[in-house]
């Protein structure tokens, strides 16, 4: 910060200084440092470096791929395992109830007593298979507890791409960000607790690849593209009985992106422990806008994936106002970067561009004071410590 500050008039000078610094983090050229630079340029010119200016680069995708990969491979694990429906592994499963969660989270609704009946219910069922865990002589290629944890995260991001879950209703994904909370905050700090946030942070970003956020590998076209994206396939039996896969598309896969981008928005409010906060938020915005600067500062220049204006106009509508009070100025210019910089390069029939450019608008211009969350509610306490 101190360099920023006093070179103020050779910014362009230190860009490559910055190059290396950001690179571990994603960032792939010159080109696309601009737009976060200008950021920070602003920032300069109106004296309002924060400490947090760092913030700005985004996770590591490496790591995020890491994480994904370590799911996908205890699905497999998963599946395998639940295909022998009288192994000795899943009759294990059935005698400790775990194959019964599913009821905890039919139970859930909007009230904080539902919220917390299920956190209790949920702990009690951790701690059930814990016990049964550290009894066993011999360990089991998939330790219970691991499963169970599994399980858990795996039916939050199930239930939050249900048709029956609407992003714009501000209870759905309340009461999912404050069983998680509850939860994460209840379990005592150590293995478990940290196992479960590693799942579900994973579970998130498998599910959406928005969350990482990242750019699809060179190349890669058609089904592989659609894979790798998360796209569905679903079976379509035609009148003589045949079965086909046909891939979702692209409306639905952009719905069920938007449930997961919002819920995660509401996790990061959450004044309590969750496997994402402000920062992870603030990391995200920044990431996003190297993400559109690729294709912005490309020659000649480019759109944007279609699915950038909502998945940023549904995150911001939530938190705007938190990263604001959070972040100050320095978030305020990476808004003005993005209106400026970035939306005019967006595709004219991009979902909800002129929702999110007069939203940007707005915010800007009254420097977030106007700013109404669409989820007024959200931020709640959720269940205490049980």
């Amino acid at each position: 910060h101190s360099l920023l500050l006093r070179y103020q008039n050779q910014m362009i000078a230190l860009l490559k200084e910055l190059v290396k610094v950001l690179q571990p983090a994603g960032v792939q050229s010159i080109e696309e440092c601009r737009l976060l630079l200008a950021a920070v340029e602003e920032a300069i010119r109106n004296g309002i470096i924060a400490e947090r200016v760092h913030l700005m680069q985004p996770p590591h995708v490496d790591e995020a791929m890491r994480a994904t990969r370590t799911v996908e491979q205890l699905s497999a694990e998963v599946a395998q395992l639940e295909s022998d429906r009288n192994g000795p592994f899943m009759l294990q499963i059935r005698a400790l109830k775990i194959d019964r969660m599913r009821a905890i989270f039919n139970k859930l609704g909007a009230t904080i007593e539902s919220q917390r009946a299920a956190v209790r219910a949920l702990l009690e069922l951790l701690m059930v298979v814990t016990q049964q865990q550290q009894q066993q002589q011999v360990q089991e290629s998939m330790p219970l507890l691991r499963y169970t944890l599994f399980k858990i995260a795996s039916t939050v991001l199930a239930d939050c791409q249900e048709e029956s879950f609407f992003a714009t209703d501000e209870t759905h994904p309340t009461k999912l960000a404050r069983v998680m909370s509850g939860l994460c905050t209840a379990l005592d700090a150590g293995a478990s607790r940290d196992l479960l946030l590693t799942t579900l942070r994973a579970h998130f970003m498998l599910a959406c690849p928005l969350l990482v956020p990242r750019g699809s590998p060179a190349g890669l076209t058609g089904e592989a593209l659609l894979k790798d994206m998360a796209f569905r396939q679903k079976r379509i039996r035609d009148t003589e009985g045949n079965i086909t896969l046909v891939w979702e598309e692209r409306t639905a896969w952009l719905q069920r992106m938007t449930k997961v981008v919002c819920v995660f928005a509401v996790s990061i409010l959450q004044p309590e422990q969750m496997p994402f906060s402000l920062q992870d938020g603030w990391t995200w915005c920044a990431r996003m806008l190297n993400l559109c600067a690729r294709y912005c500062q490309s020659t000649p220049p480019s759109s944007p994936p279609f699915y950038m204006a909502t998945a940023l106009e549904v995150f911001l509508r939530v938190v705007s106002g938190h990263l604001l009070r959070a972040f100050g100025r320095p978030f305020l210019s990476m808004l003005r970067c993005l209106l400026t910089q970035v939306v005019p390069h967006f595709a004219v029939d991009m979902p909800n561009k002129d929702i999110l450019q007069e939203f940007l608008q707005r915010f800007t211009a009254s420097e977030g004071r106007d700013f109404m969350s669409i989820f007024q509610n959200s931020v709640t306490p959720s269940p205490n410590r049980l």
